[in-house]
Parts: structure tokens; sequence; C-alpha cells
């Protein structure tokens, strides 16, 4: 009898899926279970398995198909692992975690849903936590109610530097139903990761450098040159900044204490950038230096070098130099004179003064005048004439201002009339003059006529004119520095008052043009303007006392017997290398010692 078989079309529409489970091996053995352990849903041309018993690890999925005839045939089964839904997966900016650029995240700043599976689940952000921790420790953080990062994310965003971490959490999802919609998903990224890495590097290498530098502080110029090559590599560090005025301002101080060892001299700044002029007086000692300088007169230093400007056969009592005319004005001893030279060193006039026992110089802004005074701080015997000469350099006349005429005794009054400084106001054809020892200050005209007399409650010490019309004086109390004040006489009203100095700072002066007032403890030093409104921090100590502060071309240039120091304020940076590369103010830079080059091929460069 011939067998016959007959084919039997299925329609997949009329598949029914069946579900048997295995409970895990107990004694090596599976038992098969019964139906309805899962539920198993048809979504699109798939089928979706859910509602597992937790003991099952695995599945038999089999089907059951129906014809068109309306019979149903077993389709067989095949075994399947059970796995947890890989996901969902969320992103932002395409990444998932670790570094990001900025960039990415600015470009597409919302979070989305990542698969990785063949059946799509539809899932969305609903609402999440974006939080900043900065690289200082401090951190903030903005909640957004949908998937899209706010404007105030953004904005975190924007202000993050290279290395900040960015987390995303406290995520809520829509999500089908038998699914957690407030999955424990956090997403942490470093921010610019890379370029914070490789700015890490460059930071490691740049401190190494500045150890460096530390270690050689001593040595100015090798600390210059490191210093010099951390700023190659980061020129906007304010750190960096300092360590190059730091060595600039050791190659300054170990220039001039060469130049005070080998050539005794007084040292004053006269000239408006790059030149100093030097007083030289003396008997050559026995074994001396054939190369030091012995001979009476004015020098000009540059470039390390000492040269004769005006050589004479007497000693100078005082120097000063006026920019305007570019002339400077020499006080001589003997006979007492005044002699004026241009630029080149060549006598312009001479005035001999009606006191024969004027010590010291004080010029006038416009270079018309001169004040010559006689009873200096440290000079006040009784036997001097102690009355200042006011000169017209112009027409060369001459009035006497303040004092008596003493000649013999070291008598109180004569100790009262101690000048401690002179200024001028050519505007209102005033000179102002203070006296330490009686406590006050004067006020004369161009004539030699007294206009008024102002007490103070303590000495005044300097002043000068502000570019406001204020006096400034400095005033020192009972307890000495620690106690003083700066008395400020508004000449537009006639006003007295004080400003409040910085706290800790026990000393003070002013820059001639009295737009600058420099405060010091003894180990920093601070310049203000005359409003004390605005500091410039150098992280140096000046020795600013008894000093000549004078500015020129955004420098303060101070000037005394033991330091002489040019200290730029406006660009200090690219000054600092100008006048120590170009300009080559303090003498040629010396080069990387070896052995500092191969500590830096050791150290550094690996």
């Amino acid at each position: 009898m011939e067998e016959r078989v007959q084919r039997v079309h299925i329609n997949n529409e009329n598949i029914i899926p069946v579900i048997y489970a295995y409970l895990p091996k107990h004694n090596g053995d599976s038992t098969l279970k019964y139906k309805g352990v899962a539920r198993i849903k048809r979504v699109g041309g798939h089928f979706l398995v859910y509602d597992f018993h937790p003991k099952i690890n695995r599945i038999m999925i089999g089907a059951i198909g129906i014809t068109s005839k309306g019979d149903t045939l077993n389709l067989g089964a095949k075994p399947y692992r059970i796995k947890k839904f890989p996901g969902p997966f969320v992103t932002l900016g395409g990444h998932d975690g670790g570094n990001i650029a900025k960039s990415d995240i600015l470009e597409n700043p919302s979070l989305k849903i990542k698969y990785f599976t063949d059946y799509k689940i539809d899932f969305e952000v609903d609402a999440f936590v974006a939080t900043i921790y900065h690289l200082n420790g401090k951190s903030t953080n903005e909640r957004s109610e949908n998937s899209n990062l706010t404007p105030e994310q953004l904005e975190m965003i924007r202000n993050c530097h290279p290395g900040d971490i960015l987390v995303i959490d406290n995520i809520q999802l829509k999500a089908p139903e038998k699914f957690d919609k407030n999955p424990d998903i956090r997403l942490s990224f470093i921010v610019d990761g890379n370029l914070y890495e490789m700015e890490r590097k460059k930071r490691n290498k740049i401190n190494k450098v500045l150890n460096l530098a530390h270690q050689y502080e001593g040595q100015p110029h090798t600390a210059y040159r490191l210093a010099k090559m951390a700023y190659e590599m980061d020129k906007d560090s304010k750190d960096i900044q300092d360590e190059l005025l730091k060595a600039y301002m050791g190659i300054q101080r170990q220039f001039f204490d060469g130049l005070n060892g080998r050539c005794h001299y007084n040292l004053q700044y006269l000239d408006n950038f790059g030149s100093f002029v030097v007083t030289v007086s003396g008997v050559p000692q026995e074994n001396s230096d054939p190369n030091e300088i012995w001979e009476s007169g004015l020098y000009l230093y540059k470039s390390e070098n000492v040269v004769p400007l005006f050589l004479l056969d007497t000693k100078i009592l005082d120097a000063a130099y006026n920019e305007i005319r570019q002339q400077y004005y020499l006080l001589i001893r003997e006979p007492k004179q005044l002699i004026i030279l241009n630029k080149h060193g060549e006598i312009v006039k001479t005035i001999d003064p009606d006191n024969p026992d004027v010590i010291e110089i004080h010029p006038s802004p416009d270079g018309s005048r001169v004040v010559l005074t006689a009873a200096a701080e440290r000079q006040y015997f009784g036997k001097h004439d102690n009355r200042a000469v006011l000169i017209n350099l112009d027409s060369e006349k001459q009035n006497y201002l303040w004092g008596n005429k003493y000649q013999k005794g070291d008598t109180p009054e004569a100790k009262l009339e101690v000048v401690s400084d002179v200024c001028f106001n050519n505007e209102l054809e005033r000179v102002y003059s203070s006296f330490n020892k009686a406590n006050k200050f004067e006020v004369w005209d161009f004539n030699g006529k007294l206009i008024r007399s102002v007490d103070l409650e303590g000495s005044p010490e300097n002043m000068v004119l502000s570019p406001e019309n204020v006096l400034l004086i400095k005033q020192i109390g009972d307890e000495g520095y620690s106690s003083s004040k700066l008395i400020c006489f508004d000449l537009n009203n006639d006003s007295l008052f004080s400003r409040t100095l910085p706290s800790n700072y026990n000393n003070f002066e002013f820059s001639d043009c009295g737009g600058y007032v420099l405060f010091s403890d003894g180990k920093h030093t601070a310049v203000f303007n005359c409003e004390m409104a605005e500091e410039y921090f150098i992280p140096y100590n000046l020795p600013i006392w008894e000093d000549i502060v004078s500015v020129g071309n955004g420098n303060l240039i101070i000037a005394s017997n033991h330091c002489q120091m040019i200290l730029p304020l406006e660009n200090r940076t690219r000054s600092i290398i100008n006048n120590v590369e170009k300009k080559k103010l303090f003498g040629p830079l010396a080069e990387l010692p070896k052995e500092v080059e191969e500590k830096i091929d050791e150290e550094i460069e690996n």
C-alpha cells in the first residue's frame, strides 16, 4: 500500500508559542516543569518573554502551529538561556563615560538611549540631574525635567575646566510596563580629559622647572633662565610671572652689590631709564684693585660698565636730573656752586648760592627752579645757616625761604629748622616744605613769602604732590614706623585728612610724581596708587627706606645708597625680558650651567 505524505502549510500569524521551564539542576537532574512559569508576548515581528520565576535559568520555547484546516501540529521546542535585558544604556554626546570633549556635549546637549539588542524597546529619558565637580573642590548641580540639558546646565558645562568631573544621575525613564523607571544608572565623565592629561603632563614639567629655579635662587641668572623656560610653557601663569620677577630683581641686586664692592660710591638714579649716576669720592686703599674708580665726579653706568660722565676735582654733595630739560644739576662743596650741565656733559650755567651752607638739591618738575637746603636731618648743627635758597634758573634770581641765620651753638631753635622734604606746585607758584623736628609743613610763594604754616600731630618725613593736587605727607608717630600715617592736604580746598594704611605694613615711600605709594613690612612690598584704591603686588621685598622713587615708562625706579631697582608696573613680564635680554641693563645674561642642563635632560624630559 502506497503511503501518502501530506504537506502542512502553517501561517506565521497562527503560530502559538509555548513555554516550558527548567529549574536549576538538583542532584544533577533538571526537572521539566509546567507551562505558565513565564509570559510570552508578540511585539511586532518578535516575541518578548518576561515575568520569569526567579529560580529559572533556562527555558524551552516550543510552538504549536494551526493549519489552514484548524488542526494543530507540534512544531518542536528548543532550549534558551535566560539573560538579563542589557539596558537601557544612556549616552551623552555619544559617550557613556570616560573622557569627553566639552564641544561634544555642547553640540549634542541631550541624553539618548543606546541599544545593544535585536529587540527595540522604547525608552526615553524623562528627567536627570547633572553635577559638576570642579578641581578646586567645589561643585554645582542642576536638574532637567526632560532629556535635554537646561540652559543652566549648559552654562555649567561652558564654565568647566579640563579635568572637571561631570556626573549624570537620578535618571528617570519613560519605559514599557514591567521595566524599572528609576534605574540605577550613573554616568561619569572627565570633561576635556585628554586636554587635562596633556595639561597635567605640561604642569608637571613646569613644576620641575620651577623647583630647579628655587634651587638656584642664589644664582639669579640661572633662576631667570629656568623661570623663562617655564614662562614659555605657560605665559598666563601668575606664579611663573612672579618667579620671573624674583629672578629679575635678584639679577639687579647681584649686579649692584658687585658694583658697590668695586667702586666705593654713592649711586643714584637720575636719568629717565637705564642710566645711573655715580658720585665717587675717597682715597685709594693699600693693595686696592687698580681698576677701581677713585676720582671724584659723575659716572654713567650702562651694561656693566661704569664710564666717567663728568670728572670734577671736588666732592659732589648732591645731584639731580631733569627729564624735561635733560639737564644735570650738581651741587659741589668747594667752592660751593650749583653747576648745570646738559646731557652731553657740557656746562650750561654755574651759580653761586647765597647761602654757602646748602647741601641738598630739590628741583622743580619743569626744571625752572631749584631749592637748595642746608638744615638736612643729619646736619642740623646751629653753626650752619639754615635758610633755604630758592633759585630761578632762568633769571638766576635768589630768594631766602624759611629759617634764621645761626652762627654758633647747637641751639634748640636750629634743630626746629631741620628740613624733611621740599616739593613744588608750578601752577600755584608754591613751594611746600616739611620740618620733622617742628612737626609742621609750610607753604611759600616763589617770591620767598610765607603763605601758611600747618601743624601736624607727628613728625613729617617726606612728602610729594599727587596728580590730583593733594599733598601727600608721610608722618611718623611716637612709636616710629609702626605708627606712621599717610596725611593728605588738599590744595583745592585747604583740607587736611588722613588715609588708612594697609594692615601689617610699617613703612612707606612715595614716587616722585605722587602717583604711587610703596609699602613694606620687612618681608613683602606692595605698591598702591595714591588713592589707595588699586594694588600692584610685588612678590619680593624691596628695602624702600630712605629711597628715591621715580617713575619712567611704566616702571618704578627705586634708588638709594644700598639698592637700585627697576620695577615694571605695566607690561611687567615683557619689560623684564626686554631689560634683561635686549637692553642688557645689568650686563649680559649668563648661560645655563652644564649641570643644570643635565638636570633638565634627566628630570624634566622624562
